[in-house]
């Protein structure tokens, strides 16, 4: 769930797709278009700072583990890996991070 949280908090990111797009609005279609693009520009800009700045509180509390957490899973993939390490590239593969 907490995950979840994550992927949701960056995705108020807005960026350079949603400021492309609004470049593509033809002036027939509206009549103040700059202030559209000024705008939509103002809240890249905004969402960008503001959100991207504190990108790293919410992996601070959302995705870190505590230290209780990373004693159980520590102890458990030390066994796979004595288990697989045989230098193969197929234990590798299947444990990138140890």
């Amino acid at each position: 769930m907490k995950q979840l949280w994550f992927i949701w908090y960056a995705g108020l990111i807005r960026g350079a797709i949603a400021f492309g797009l609004v470049l593509q609005i033809r002036p027939s279609m509206v009549k103040e278009k700059e202030v559209v693009v000024t705008t939509s520009l103002a809240l890249v800009v905004f969402t960008t700072v503001l959100f991207g700045s504190t990108m790293p509180l919410a992996n601070k509390y959302l995705l870190t583990e505590k230290e209780g957490d990373k004693k159980g899973d520590h102890e458990e993939n030390k066994v796979d890996h004595e288990n697989h390490s045989q230098g193969s590239h197929y234990s590798e593969l299947l444990h990138p991070n140890i």
